[in-house]
């Protein structure tokens, strides 16, 4: 568990806000870290990562009060340095959005992997 990412708590929520899954049994804006890597792993898969054929390193943090997932991919020539792909994180209304490191975030429109 990173310290990092949380900063006042025992779980690893992005607001104290509810809001549930289609399912009704995940807080979509309570997610706990093994949650959000979750959803994060689902919305690569969707974008056509395969995961079980890459490496593929996630780093989950808290930052300027949001939780986020680091994405690292080896680089291209020397796959032994990993460099960051992608940030992913949970907005206030409970939806994940990506960033290809512009700092600009667009909502994902994978949902949550209801089991």
């Amino acid at each position: 568990n990173n310290p990092s990412a949380n900063t006042d708590d025992a779980d690893d929520d992005t607001d104290d806000t509810s809001d549930t899954s289609s399912s009704g049994t995940v807080d979509m804006k309570n997610l706990t870290q093994n949650q959000l890597l979750d959803w994060v792993r689902a919305a690569l898969a969707d974008n056509g990562w395969r995961l079980d054929k890459i490496k593929v390193e996630l780093q989950p943090a808290f930052e300027d009060g949001y939780a986020v997932v680091r994405v690292y991919t080896p680089m291209t020539g020397d796959p032994s340095i990993m460099k960051r792909d992608c940030i992913y994180r949970v907005n206030s209304d409970g939806e994940l959005e990506v960033s290809m490191g512009d700092g600009n975030f667009t909502v994902v429109s994978t949902p949550y992997p209801d089991n």
